[in-house]
C-alpha cells in the first residue's frame, strides 16, 4: 500500500494540469518557458515575450487516468494497446509500479488483482511469476481450490475420466493436473 503522499505524487505525475502563471511552461512541468531574443512571426514568437511552452513539451497531453470512485481502479485514458494495457514506457502499469515501489524483480510480472487491464493503480497491482499470472488470469479454466478437489478425488482411487465427469472438465485437463504437470504450486490441502 503506498502512503499518500506518493499516491498525490503519481497522480500529479499522470493528471498535469496547465500551468495559468505568466512565463511558465504550459504543459504543467514547472519550468520557465524560454524567452526568445528576437521576433519570428512563422514560428508566433515576439522578442521579450516568453514561449508557450518549453522545448518538446506542447505535444504533451495533460490526462493520463480516470480514477472509477466505485473500484478504486485508475484507468488509462490514453492510448492502448489491442489487449486493453496502456501504453506508456513501456507499459503504463509498469510505470506507475516503478514510480511508486521501484523496478519489477528480473524473472517477475505485474498481475491486475482487480483483473482490469487498462489499471494502472499500484495498490491493484502485485508481483508474482509468470505460472502465478496464467492461473489467476482471466483465462484460468481451474481455480487452486478446484485444482485440490481433483487430486483428492484421484487420491480415492476415482479414475481420471470419472473426474473430469464430476467437475465438467477435460480428461486431459485433470490428467495435467494429477500428474503434475500443471499447478504444481497448489498443494493438496492435508
Amino acid at each position: 500500500m503506498i502512503d499518500e503522499v506518493t499516491r498525490k505524487t503519481i497522480l500529479s505525475k499522470l493528471n498535469r494540469e496547465r500551468d495559468r502563471r505568466y512565463g511558465f511552461c504550459r504543459c504543467g512541468c514547472g519550468q520557465k518557458a524560454p524567452i526568445p531574443m528576437y521576433t519570428n512571426r512563422s514560428k508566433g514568437w515576439r522578442r521579450d515575450v516568453p514561449l508557450k511552452y518549453c522545448n518538446g513539451h506542447a505535444s504533451r497531453k495533460m490526462r493520463s487516468v480516470n480514477i472509477d470512485l466505485i473500484t478504486g481502479c485508475w484507468n488509462w485514458i490514453k492510448a492502448r494497446q489491442p489487449n486493453g494495457y496502456g501504453c506508456g514506457h513501456p507499459i503504463a502499469h509498469r510505470m506507475v509500479w516503478e514510480w511508486a515501489y521501484g523496478p519489477v524483480p528480473e524473472g517477475k510480472e505485474l498481475d491486475h488483482i482487480c483483473r482490469n487491464r487498462s489499471c494502472v493503480n499500484p495498490d491493484h497491482l502485485r508481483i508474482v511469476t509468470r505460472m502465478e499470472n496464467a492461473q489467476c488470469g482471466l483465462a484460468a479454466k481451474l481455480t487452486p481450490a478446484e485444482v485440490i478437489y481433483i487430486r483428492e478425488l484421484h487420491l480415492q482411487g476415482l479414475s481420471e475420466r470419472k473426474i473430469a465427469k464430476t467437475i465438467s472438465k477435460t480428461r486431459e485437463m485433470v490428467r495435467h493436473v494429477v500428474i503434475g504437470h500443471t499447478w504444481r504450486n497448489v498443494l493438496n490441502a492435508g
